[in-house]
């Protein structure tokens, strides 16, 4: 299904959709309470939101930007969802669902001694990126082919 996406082309170009099919939750909340644990980050988990199917066409990219923070500012005023409410992304999850597609890499931003280093993701189809969602990454341009992709945010109470 189609969300309320809405495309700014200076900041992204791809097609979004929507799901929350039972089956897949199943498949990564495992992978997801594995790699919070062995990363040591043991995060206070207590939901997911929908999932987002994402496909980056040639020329199609997502600008360096961060999912979510951790603090009580960023929490979900959503009374009517529980699963959502008062909770922040605490976890980001990016599932290459191919490889067969040029560019579009993963690459991860961080900072230090005031210069800024881009770390690309070597991912193929299958591989799942585990990551705080505070960290700002993004997807390179695609430069042939296109690109599948499935992501999802974990959530929980904000960070005390």
């Amino acid at each position: 299904k189609k969300g309320d996406y809405k495309p700014d082309k200076k900041t992204r170009i791809s097609d979004v959709y929507w799901t929350t099919e039972q089956w897949i939750y199943d498949l990564t909340f495992p992978y997801m309470y594995e790699a919070n644990k062995i990363a040591g980050w043991n995060l206070d988990i207590k939901a997911a939101e929908s999932m987002q199917i994402t496909r980056y066409k040639k020329g199609g990219f997502y600008k360096f930007h961060k999912d979510g923070n951790c603090d009580h500012l960023s929490a979900y005023d959503n009374p009517g969802n529980p699963f959502m409410h008062g909770h922040v992304r605490k976890l980001s999850m990016s599932i290459i669902l191919n490889d067969n597609f040029e560019g579009g890499a993963f690459e991860f931003a961080s900072y230090g001694k005031e210069e800024c280093s881009i770390t690309p993701i070597e991912a193929k189809a299958g591989d799942i990126i585990f990551f705080c969602s505070g960290m700002e990454h993004r997807v390179a341009p695609v430069t042939k082919g296109i690109r599948y992709s499935l992501v999802n945010w974990f959530v929980g109470p904000p960070v005390r």
